[in-house]
């Protein structure tokens, strides 16, 4: 079972609702509309009216346990949250026998990105995160065509594997050095000791800047930068045509660099613990949805989730570095 945190913003006939995996981040939308209509609510009041221009104007929210999937709906005005059932088909089956009166979608208990909504008026609508979405009693698939459409103008258009590349740009040590080799090379924004590139499309390299490049190898370079490694998308695979032999490939953070405050005391982090989901290859490098799902503490205790949550906050950048580093994006 898990729980899902949700909020429904109630404006005359029209509602939407929000679900969230964790609640730090229904928290932070409490606050968000609390801050909209001016007004001092947050998070677990359950109910609240808002001084708004239209009226009927509702604040609601609640959290629920699911098992696979969960729905949220409006029924008779008002926002309700389900996640009594075991599959997708058995929250389909309640709305043919007894949702005839509501609207709303049906989400995965594991939200991309942590959050779902539905927009539910004249029309219902959901935000591309639900499973389906049912009115009177009658199911509706998410868009499936229109995804099809965009997986096959995907596969049309996507660069084709690279096999070869110029190995000139190995000596480069410099921005302008790289674009001397691959004129239209794009540079990314890195983490702390290294950062990424594409020199052509689907042509990819990662380079460590000289102060850690040193660190690592016990070896000088006189630019800002050494390429370390090169590689190409085949598949959803990321295939390595060079990687210097001497770069050190073990991660460099160990359990003494990740340390967090909770209720006052200090919390040292397993590294080797830390497990990250969400990650998408589609938003490589940024992988701006993934997270810290799981961890221990250096005693073996596993994080709670108000835990994790903090540790999310303040230690974000290393979710990047373990996604590389353990190659998680392979």
């Amino acid at each position: 079972m898990a729980k899902i945190f949700w909020i429904a913003e109630k404006t005359g006939d029209s509602m939407r609702m929000f679900a969230f995996n964790k609640k730090r981040k229904a928290e932070e939308k409490a606050m968000e509309l609390s801050s909209d209509y001016d007004q001092d609510f947050e998070f677990g009041v359950k109910e609240a009216a808002l001084d708004g221009e239209w009226g009927d104007e509702w604040y609601y929210d609640g959290i629920i346990d699911a098992k696979k999937c969960f729905v949220l709906y409006r029924e008779d005005g008002m926002p309700h949250a389900d996640g009594a059932f075991v599959d997708d088909a058995e929250a389909s089956r309640w709305v043919e026998d007894e949702g005839y009166d509501a609207a709303g979608a049906c989400f995965p208990v594991k939200l991309k990105g942590g959050m779902g909504s539905v927009y539910m008026s004249s029309v219902t609508e959901g935000d591309g995160t639900e499973l389906w979405t049912f009115e009177g009693g009658e199911v509706y698939e998410a868009n499936k065509s229109l995804k099809h459409v965009k997986l096959f103008e995907q596969f049309i258009n996507e660069a084709k594997f690279v096999k070869e590349f110029d190995k000139a740009v190995l000596d480069a040590e410099t921005e302008k050095d790289v674009l001397k080799v691959y004129p239209k090379a794009e540079f990314y924004v890195g983490k702390m000791s290294h950062f990424f590139g594409e020199l052509e499309p689907n042509l990819f390299f990662k380079a460590y800047y000289a102060k850690y490049y040193k660190q690592d190898t016990g070896k000088s370079i006189k630019g800002d930068f050494k390429i370390t490694s090169i590689y190409s998308e085949k598949g959803s695979n990321y295939v390595n045509l060079y990687v210097e032999e001497s770069a050190v490939t073990e991660s460099s953070l160990n359990e003494s660099d990740i340390k967090f405050k909770f209720k006052g005391k200090t919390i040292k982090v397993d590294y080797n613990s830390i497990e990250v989901e969400d990650i998408d290859t589609r938003d490589y490098p940024d992988f701006s949805d993934a997270f810290i799902s799981y961890a221990e503490d250096h005693r073996g205790r596993e994080l709670s989730d108000e835990e994790l949550d903090v540790l999310n906050d303040e230690h974000y950048d290393i979710i990047g570095e373990i996604i590389f580093d353990r190659q998680l994006y392979m």
